[in-house]
């Protein structure tokens, strides 16, 4: 969030900066910083400070171009400078706040917003600030009075609805998080992340052609956010549109080639065209990246057990990722208990496939409708035959 210079105006009549030269070096850096151009706000507010070092506010205002530049450091060395000037100066402290939180130092950021929250209790942007880090620590009802209180104390700000509307849906309070992302849409049409976040509420209330809809209109104002192009992969993925999907997980890949799930779904799409050998090459990947998520093991232990042609079948090696699998899901997936039955049976021991099976089918967790699908995998192994697809 930009903050104003103003502060600086009242400076002008009452500190030492008698000359006019000085007086020009502040106005300078002022306009500088409202048209953007933080390094010629930077610039004069140094020559203001040359003639003066302890206006406190000139120190306050450069710290802010150093955060908005990005540059932490000098943006908490200039308010560590204000704070030591004017202890009760409370955007200071929420400054700060920003530069730490910009760092990661959670801890520290939510002792400087706390802070100028208590120097300043109408201080808005702080309460936000707050509120951002509760949320991204998963602390969702602090995160939501935070954000509450903020936008009480200044209603329509966009980025605080849209930050609100996630730590809903951590609240899963689905209602209450479409209504901040469509408020938020509404006084910012440009807002990608609310596109996001509604898209991926459409995407899970079935409502598939909006969500595409959202994350395309999300790829059109931020192209370089990989994760929009994940989220429209995993809806075309679910319509059946593999070759659209594989071109948004490639793009989402090409951005982010750390994303295991953008490989876990790449995967699934090419498995379902039949792509075997890159389909098993993409969840390796995957596996690699997040060797702890279960999904992925069963995703490849599924590909290696039941594949429909025998060049990519393995036994041996469908049974360690299904055995992980289920390790890593405390043997309550009933589903990947399945993948588990499948494997051994590939692998030749049926005895223990039959037992997975009959593990799987007397679990409560399991979904009713997969029973016949199930059922009918155990009379394979029973006469000693693998399942494979078809």
């Amino acid at each position: 969030m930009k903050t104003r210079c103003l502060l600086l105006i009242p400076l002008l009549a009452t500190s030492s900066l008698a000359a006019e030269e000085q007086k020009d070096f502040l106005h300078e850096g002022i306009a500088a910083y409202d048209r953007g151009d933080y390094d010629a706000a930077i610039t004069a507010y140094s020559a203001a400070l040359s003639g003066d070092p302890s206006l406190v506010l000139v120190y306050y205002s450069r710290g802010t171009a150093y955060l908005v530049k990005g540059d932490f450091d000098k943006a908490i060395s200039d308010c560590d400078r204000a704070i030591s000037l004017d202890p009760k100066l409370a955007p200071a402290y929420c400054n700060r706040g920003m530069a730490f939180a910009g760092k990661g130092d959670r801890d520290k950021a939510i002792k400087d917003f706390s802070k100028a929250i208590e120097l300043d209790p109408q201080l808005s942007r702080a309460y936000a600030k707050r509120g951002a880090i509760y949320l991204e620590q998963n602390e969702f009802g602090r995160a939501v009075a935070d954000l509450t209180k903020s936008l009480e104390l200044q209603p329509g700000q966009a980025d605080v609805l849209t930050d609100r509307g996630y730590a809903y849906l951590g609240m899963s309070a689905s209602d209450k998080a479409l209504e901040d992302f469509e408020t938020a849409l509404r006084l910012d049409v440009k807002n990608a992340k609310a596109y996001r976040q509604r898209g991926k509420l459409r995407f899970a209330k079935g409502n598939n052609e909006g969500a595409l809809a959202d994350f395309t209109q999300a790829i059109k104002l931020e192209p370089q956010e990989a994760s929009a192009y994940a989220d429209r992969g995993d809806v075309y993925g679910l319509l059946g549109r593999y070759p659209k999907a594989i071109a948004d997980f490639d793009q989402a890949l090409k951005l982010d080639p750390q994303d295991a799930a953008s490989f876990t779904s790449r995967g699934e799409a090419y498995e379902f065209l039949g792509k075997y050998a890159v389909a098993i090459a993409d969840f390796r990947r995957a596996m690699a990246l997040k060797p702890k998520e279960a999904r992925i093991s069963n995703d490849l232990a599924w590909l290696l057990a039941t594949c429909p042609k025998a060049e990519f079948r393995n036994g041996k090696e469908a049974v360690e990722a299904a055995t992980r699998a289920c390790d890593l899901s405390g043997w309550k997936n009933p589903g990947m208990i399945d993948t588990l039955a499948a494997a051994c049976a590939e692998a030749g021991d049926f005895e223990r496939a039959v037992k997975w099976a009959r593990k799987c089918l007397a679990s409560p967790e399991l979904d009713k409708s997969a029973v016949p699908e199930i059922q009918a995998r155990l009379v394979l192994y029973q006469a000693k035959q693998a399942y494979h697809t078809k």
